[in-house]
């Protein structure tokens, strides 16, 4: 049986995670993939961590009642640290219509949006390594659509002391999922970190406001509901 402790996102937030301060803009075309709200998942601390991915389908989502958006990703260091390595995938709001996109980010620069479509319903996975000398490969494939990015890409500073498999939460907004009235925001499968499952890392469960992050499953799948 995997290990994990379970955590407050306010409790993350004062440690200073980057992964959420990345992705809270003012602009949300020139900031960011997702909006503020809080993120929740799993994060691996107390080490020193090379690579992370996973997989899960792309939720549908509204827009309606002022919906801002969400984002599915993983990615290394932003815990305690200036530097951040992530890469998935983000639905936001315009006009209240929802459009989704893949995406990678070394913060504190801006993230970078790929081309290619993305739909809800499509499974996807994305993955962040790197050899430990500052380059980072920073990969998102559509297995649905038949597509595949990566890039290659170097931060200097990157201390990689965490790993994270996440979603940022919604502040408004319905998420789409499999429960009744959509209370399932997203289910991430294959979750590793360095190669071997997620658990064995003894990760701490996130939990933003109002979001319940279920224990690992076979330590590599879990799934994040409305509280």
């Amino acid at each position: 049986m995997s290990r994990s402790r379970r955590i407050t996102a306010a409790a993350v937030l004062g440690c200073s995670l980057l992964a959420v301060a990345a992705v809270a803009p003012a602009d949300a075309a020139a900031r960011g993939p997702a909006p503020a709200g809080g993120s929740s998942g799993y994060v691996a601390q107390g080490g020193r961590y090379t690579s992370v991915a996973a997989s899960w389908t792309q939720p549908a989502f509204s827009c309606a009642g002022g919906g801002t958006g969400a984002s599915y990703w993983v990615g290394l260091d932003g815990m305690t640290d200036a530097t951040a390595e992530q890469a998935g995938t983000s639905t936001e709001c315009s006009g209240g219509v929802a459009s989704m996109s893949a995406w990678y980010e070394l913060y504190p620069a801006a993230p970078v949006y790929f081309a290619n479509p993305v739909s809800a319903g499509d499974r996807l996975s994305a993955s962040v390594s790197t050899g430990g000398t500052g380059t980072f490969t920073l990969k998102v494939t559509d297995v649905t659509k038949g597509w595949s990015q990566s890039a290659n890409r170097s931060l200097p500073g990157a201390q990689l002391s965490s790993a994270e498999v996440m979603t940022d939460v919604p502040a408004s907004g319905t998420g789409g999922g499999t429960a009744p009235g959509g209370s399932v925001l997203v289910s991430f499968t294959g979750a590793t970190v360095d190669g071997q499952p997620l658990g064995a890392s003894s990760p701490t469960a996130v939990e933003a406001p109002g979001t319940v992050v279920s224990p690992l499953t076979g330590g590599e799948a879990f799934t994040v509901s409305r509280g």
